[in-house]
Parts: C-alpha cells; sequence; structure tokens
C-alpha cells in the first residue's frame, strides 16, 4: 500500500535526552529498507560505504525531501534507537561500522509499511 507523500516518521535517537526528528515516510521506508537490505548482504558496514552506496544505487532513480545524506544518518540512528542495528567500534581511530542486531526483527520490519 502507496504512503501518503504527506505523512511524517517520527525518528528516535540512541541517546534518549535527544529527539531524533521526523521525516517524509517515502524517504524512511526507502532508506529503512535499504539500510536493512545492506546490512543482511554484508553484515557489517561502515556509515561511509552506507552513503557510497546509496550515492551509486538510489540518488540516480529516487528524489529525497532533503539531504539524502542527512536522511540516511537520522534513519541509522533511528535503528540504532530501536535496537534494531548496533555500532561496533573497528578501530579506535575509525568510524563506526554497524551490525544487525536482530536479524528476525529486521526481515519482519521489511515486511511493514508505515
Amino acid at each position: 500500500m502507496p504512503v501518503n507523500s504527506s505523512t511524517t516518521v517520527f525518528l528516535l535517537h540512541p541517546t534518549q535526552q535527544r529527539t531524533g526528528g521526523e521525516i517524509k515516510a517515502n524517504d524512511y521506508l526507502l532508506l529503512r529498507n535499504f539500510i536493512v537490505k545492506q546490512l543482511l548482504s554484508e553484515q557489517t558496514m561502515s556509515l561511509v560505504s552506507l552513503i557510497e552506496s546509496v550515492e551509486k544505487e538510489l540518488i540516480k532513480i529516487n528524489k529525497f525531501s532533503g539531504d539524502y545524506r542527512w536522511l540516511l544518518l537520522a534513519v541509522k540512528l533511528d535503528l540504532e534507537a530501536r535496537g534494531l542495528i548496533t555500532p561496533i567500534k573497528t578501530h579506535p581511530s575509525l568510524a563506526n561500522s554497524y551490525e544487525i542486531t536482530s536479524k528476525k526483527n529486521l526481515e519482519k520490519m521489511l515486511a511493514l509499511s508505515i
């Protein structure tokens, strides 16, 4: 079922003192599903790799309602706050990579729309 273009999603933030903001539901679903599918196939992935994958695979065919990098980061933080992905420190001087916390929950999430 298509999501109304005016529908927004309120995001969670891993730090409970902060709010995650809100984004258009279409952007959320597209990026959420993209992140989940990437992590299911790659097991772990850095934020830089996620951004590069979005640039290669989504930017040419999708128009986002804002800066896609900010939107990707916001959705990634939302998935962290929901306990679905976990940041893992690969090296003290490198940026975090991310892995799936609960593959079963992520697969259920892919089947859901907003």
